[in-house]
């Protein structure tokens, strides 16, 4: 019997250093190996662009594997000029300077953690 995936979330800025190790491990094995999915890239981002969101990322696991990350942010963003909504978003969506917004996943694992 396989186990079951095991989603936890680490709040940012703290993220950055408690999973960037195992963050540029789990991106290197990816299709999508991008500089802008780095621990690096995001935490520029976030320091530039995170007042006033929060954000995390969402660890994804199997037993004692890391499988997947998902580094997400909640903003407030105002629609049609007139009413405040909170978005979820991927961590540097919104700010038009990031390609290649995605989750971080080990090959074949990405259907189910989605």
């Amino acid at each position: 019997m396989t186990a079951p995936l095991r989603f936890d979330t680490v709040d940012l800025p703290g993220a950055f250093a408690s999973l960037g190790d195992a963050w540029r491990e789990l991106l290197a094995t990816c299709e999508g190996d991008t500089i802008f999915l780095t621990p690096e890239w995001k935490e520029s981002w976030w320091a530039a662009n995170g007042a006033g969101r929060r954000g995390a990322v969402v660890t994804v696991r199997r037993g004692g594997s890391l499988l997947a990350l998902v580094p997400l942010q909640v903003a407030r963003e105002r629609w049609r000029g007139a009413l405040t909504l909170r978005t979820l978003r991927f961590l540097s969506d919104g700010t038009y300077d990031a390609d290649y917004l995605d989750l971080i996943a080990a090959p074949g694992v990405a259907a189910s953690v989605v």
